[in-house]
């Protein structure tokens, strides 16, 4: 039988007691981009067209009613990883990105490993491996085997940043002309190894990204395309910003 409503998640909204806090938490600490900014709303691509929305306690109220307050949210927002070791790190990160330990992470009974950090309002993200279990599959396969490695290996690629859903770049072009040209560059490269960037030219810069759209993260894909195009600007005397 074919669902009358089709099974799928456009925004998880989050009511939160101070915004500059939450932001302070998800985007300076973590380094996750704004989607929407502005008013009393933060929005967060979180994955492939679902959106994580921030939304000041006052405006909630005024809209949603009165959320419930004492105790723990009966709720939890899970990251899934590949490994027991990078949840451990995620776990650190999250933890001096301004978060709160909730519990390290733990064997646990059903044969994954995972641990509690709660964001500034006391929202507990579960940061997980899931072993062998049925949801290992929600992991974003990427050039190391998940998201968080990923980032590292971009390590030895200058200028190329790891947000939550694309690697990024900005190329200092100096000249409407020197962009076009690595544009065109860039556009022949994507096209032979069919697997296309997100391209922003301005007057004295291109900003890329690059990501995998059909899994909703990166993957080799894209880190082989930013060596690519790291090649095409050297080439070209074109740096990255810093």
């Amino acid at each position: 039988m074919a669902p009358t409503v089709e099974p799928r998640i456009s925004l998880i909204t989050l009511a939160v007691a101070d915004l500059g806090a939450s932001r302070r938490f998800y985007v300076d600490g973590l380094g996750w981009e704004p989607f929407l900014e502005g008013g009393d709303v933060l929005m967060i691509r979180a994955g492939d067209r679902l959106l994580l929305s921030l939304w000041t306690r006052a405006g909630f109220t005024a809209e949603v009613g009165e959320p419930m307050t004492g105790g723990i949210a009966p709720l939890t927002l899970a990251h899934n990883l590949a490994s027991a070791a990078e949840v451990d790190r995620v776990i650190e990160a999250m933890v001096a990105a301004g978060g709160a330990l909730g519990e390290a992470g733990t064997r646990r009974e059903w044969g994954g490993y995972s641990g509690y950090v709660l964001d500034p309002d006391g929202y507990r993200w579960e940061i997980a491996d899931a072993g062998d279990g049925p949801i290992t599959d929600l992991v974003v396969p990427s050039a190391a085997g998940d998201a968080a490695v990923a980032g590292d290996a971009v390590a030895d690629l200058p200028g190329w940043r790891r947000s939550p859903d694309a690697l990024r770049a900005r190329w200092t072009t100096g000249s409407f002309a020197a962009g076009v040209d690595l544009v065109v560059a860039i556009g022949e490269v994507a096209e032979a190894i069919d697997h296309h960037p997100d391209l922003d030219l301005r007057f004295d810069h291109l900003d890329v990204a690059l990501s995998s759209h059909d899994v909703g993260g990166v993957t080799d894909r894209d880190l082989d395309l930013a060596h690519r195009i790291s090649a095409l600007a050297a080439g070209r005397g074109i740096e990255p910003e810093r």
